[in-house]
């Protein structure tokens, strides 16, 4: 009976993952492609130059706006407005922003410029730009909620005031934002 009853509830269970498998596809929106073996969304491949400077114009005030969710977080802990609890919370909360828009970037990264297109937009200033940026504050988002006090204080400094910053700076002026 034992063996029977595993069997029948292993079935429902295929059952079922097959459904929501199926039901996952279905919702693709035109134009998008799921790879089976991640799940992840791709977009169809950056091929022109201004659509390669839209992307990186519409990501970069969102960099930005995360950041000073970030900036504000930390602040209100060095001024005693929030404690570490708090704070934690704040970062976590702001860490799923940024994993999203990482999600975001990393699915519409297939860009496929020619060699002047490349040249005439900048290309791999650009995306070193933003992607040091990114890196300096996803970095920070994974640390801060582990440290406190001069550590977090640290931390903040190295990634967030010199790194981050400058990059950003870079990044903006590259874009004439």
């Amino acid at each position: 009976m034992k063996p029977r009853f595993l069997l029948i509830s292993f079935l429902v269970l295929l059952l079922i993952l097959f459904i929501a498998g199926c039901h996952r596809e279905a919702g693709n929106k035109p134009g998008q492609t799921v790879m089976p073996s991640t799940g992840t969304i791709l977009q169809k491949p950056v091929t022109t130059p201004e659509s390669f400077q839209d992307l990186y114009q519409q990501w970069t005030p969102r960099l930005e706006a995360i950041t000073s969710k970030t900036e504000s977080a930390y602040n209100d802990l060095y001024d005693k407005k929030i404690n570490q609890g708090e704070f934690n919370n704040q970062i976590d909360s702001v860490y799923t922003e940024m994993k999203a828009l990482n999600l975001e970037t990393d699915s519409k990264a297939d860009f496929q410029l020619s060699g002047n297109d490349k040249k005439k937009v900048n290309y791999a200033a650009i995306t070193r730009a933003y992607q040091q940026a990114s890196k300096g504050l996803n970095d920070f988002l994974y640390y801060a909620p582990h440290l406190s006090g001069d550590a977090l204080k640290a931390k903040h400094d190295e990634l967030i005031a010199n790194k981050y910053q400058s990059n950003l700076a870079e990044l903006k002026k590259l874009l004439n934002i």
